[in-house]
């Protein structure tokens, strides 16, 4: 008789990837062209290759009225339909960062942050990000084919108005920017806003400041 097999995805990082059609990428690109930028600390050893910029201000959404409110309700449908929860949240930082060709970032997640976001308002099939998971393993092969319950790491193609939301303590990278334009990505953290868990004894009461 056949052997059959019920699967179960333990305890999965969770990302999701949506886009945002009613935005106008190209003024969105336009307006991060005219922000001030500075050099990430870690681009100064590789000018060589081509630099990594990210913004001297870390609450730009203020320069694009009404991207805010879209990106709240991309990150409220992530909550709710993907996470099954209903906790307030606030967007707490937002940044853009903009990759020379040949350019990269380094390996990296963010503290301080429940969910953190990548917006590309313009795709590629050179801007790419790669995401990796540092769970412990105690025997390694090679499989015969990559799938979400043996790959330690997962690749995303940025396209037009791309999002991906997922947990800031996943470690993800920009990965070498193989074509001959910059590619600029505004990024952003999430943070819940609010009362969680009244009355118990993990409760918990945060408000969030920008």
């Amino acid at each position: 008789m056949p052997i059959h097999f019920n699967i179960f995805p333990l305890f999965p990082q969770t990302a999701s990837i949506s886009h945002l059609n009613t935005v106008d990428s190209k003024k969105i690109i336009k307006i991060l062209k005219k922000l001030k930028w500075q050099k990430t600390d870690f681009s100064e050893y590789y000018d060589i290759l081509g630099a990594n910029y990210v913004t001297n201000n870390y609450h730009i959404l203020e320069n694009f009225p009404g991207l805010e409110e879209i990106f709240n309700e991309h990150v409220s449908l992530h909550i709710k339909r993907i996470l099954k929860l209903n906790t307030n949240f606030k967007i707490c930082s937002a940044w853009g960062t903009r990759t020379q060709p040949n350019g990269f970032s380094r390996l990296h997640y963010h503290t301080n942050s429940w969910l953190s976001a990548i917006y590309y308002p313009e795709g590629d099939p050179n801007f790419k990000v790669n995401f990796f998971d540092y769970k412990t393993e105690w025997f390694k092969d090679n499989p015969t084919e990559y799938n979400s319950f043996n790959e330690s790491a997962k690749q995303f193609t940025a396209t037009k108005n791309m999002l991906i939301i997922f947990p800031s303590s996943l470690r993800h990278q920009i990965l070498p920017n193989k074509s001959k334009k910059d590619r600029f990505s505004i990024a952003f953290n999430v943070m819940p806003d609010g009362a969680f868990n009244f009355p118990s004894d993990s409760q918990l009461n945060i408000t969030v400041n920008k």
